[in-house]
């Protein structure tokens, strides 16, 4: 419960830098420590107000909302559906382990990625899952060719029923007179489409979308090539973020990264090397902040023509990012809370005031931007390894 506020003339926040006796200086006042309080406009403290239950769950973290107000967390080594206006909790079907942590991103064709380093799968508007893109068609089709001297070129693929195509087949060839194949049934909410070149071509079209069965190829095909093929599978990992259009992966010091709009496939080249653990990864409408042995601002939406600078000397918190209501990024730091920019700059909310941790390896943090009482604060922690708890600032902007 709130208690009585205390009032505090020309109050100026909390300043762990300055010794005890020279809190007070000629601006007004700063505290040492402001545990559990919060801060109003007109300078006063207030008790901060206690929590309650919203919804009963066993080992439950990664907490999550998306951008329409969907809310995920993981419960019961299960991921979840949160409804909160009713707390209640909708297992989706995705076992998750204890020491596994699950990374999100809203997808642009209203779906959202979800990764917990061992899968990288799709949240469907009706909570269904999927994986972010089909693994190529298993079973393959088995084509049948008539005695002659044409040569075709074949492959195949998935497509589920709003379009997105899945991995292709490697491409084969074959000689004969007429092409058919006889086509497994694909898995439910799936279609086999089948790529052919006209005889003795080297581009493939696709030829027919079938649920299984015969397929003759003729002279007519009824759309282009396969937009996957030489594709691979974009692997899952620690982090997600959507960017130009394509879904970044972290996974370790290395950044995968998918091709334009198809958020499950990238060529074997679409990565991004770093010296070391790519803690933070930030999306910003003109470039990426990425955090690893330094901080480095990534300039541009297509990654094979974006410049590369170093903005900071400072390493990050893992899982640490969120975002202020004016869509900036804010992270834990070794320079302590820190905000980017879309322009590429990083300043700290707290290096002036509060003396920096040291980011140990494998410490791990969130960060939660909240107004109270008509202010905007940032509640940022970290746990360090071999720690049982973590320490918890709080921070006005």
């Amino acid at each position: 419960m709130a208690t009585n506020p205390h009032k505090i003339s020309s109050f100026l926040g909390v300043n762990e830098r300055l010794h005890r006796g020279a809190l007070r200086v000629e601006e007004g006042f700063f505290v040492a420590q402001a545990k559990n309080v919060d801060i109003t406009r007109s300078g006063q403290f207030i008790g901060r107000a206690g929590y309650r239950r919203v919804v009963a769950g066993s080992d439950m973290h990664s907490l999550w909302v998306s951008a329409t107000a969907s809310t995920f967390v993981a419960s019961g080594k299960q991921l979840c559906a949160l409804n909160v206006s009713t707390g209640t909790l909708q297992p989706l079907g995705m076992d998750v382990p204890s020491i596994a942590r699950l990374a999100f991103a809203d997808l642009a064709d209203g779906d959202i990625a979800v990764t917990d380093g061992r899968a990288l799968l799709r949240i469907q508007p009706d909570n269904s899952l999927r994986s972010v893109l089909a693994a190529a068609p298993t079973p393959q089709p088995v084509a049948q060719l008539t005695p002659g001297s044409r040569h075709f070129l074949y492959c195949f693929a998935y497509v589920d029923a709003r379009g997105v195509v899945g991995l292709c087949t490697p491409v084969r060839h074959g000689v004969g007179e007429v092409l058919s194949f006889d086509v497994p049934t694909p898995p439910a909410g799936l279609l086999t489409q089948i790529y052919v070149s006209h005889p003795g071509g080297e581009g493939m079209y696709l030829l027919a979308e079938s649920a299984g069965g015969i397929v003759t190829a003729g002279e007519q095909r009824i759309g282009g090539q396969c937009p996957t093929l030489h594709l691979q599978a974009l692997p899952a990992g620690d982090a997600l973020q959507l960017h130009g259009g394509r879904l970044y992966v972290v996974r370790g010091s290395v950044i995968y990264f998918s091709e334009p709009y198809q958020f499950g496939a990238m060529a074997p080249t679409n990565f991004l090397q770093f010296p070391a653990p790519v803690t933070v990864l930030a999306a910003m409408p003109t470039g990426l902040f990425v955090v690893a042995d330094k901080t480095y601002w990534m300039l541009g939406t297509d990654p094979a023509m974006a410049s590369m600078e170093v903005v900071s000397e400072h390493t990050g918190v893992a899982r640490s990012l969120a975002r202020l209501s004016n869509g900036r990024a804010v992270w834990g730091s070794s320079q302590g809370t820190v905000v980017g920019n879309k322009d590429g700059e990083v300043v700290s909310l707290t290096d002036a005031v509060v003396p920096p941790d040291s980011v140990l390896p494998g410490t791990t943090g969130a960060t939660l931007p909240v107004e109270r009482n008509g202010v905007d604060q940032i509640i940022s922690k970290r746990q360090h390894p071999g720690y049982g708890r973590a320490g918890v600032t709080m921070e006005a902007e």
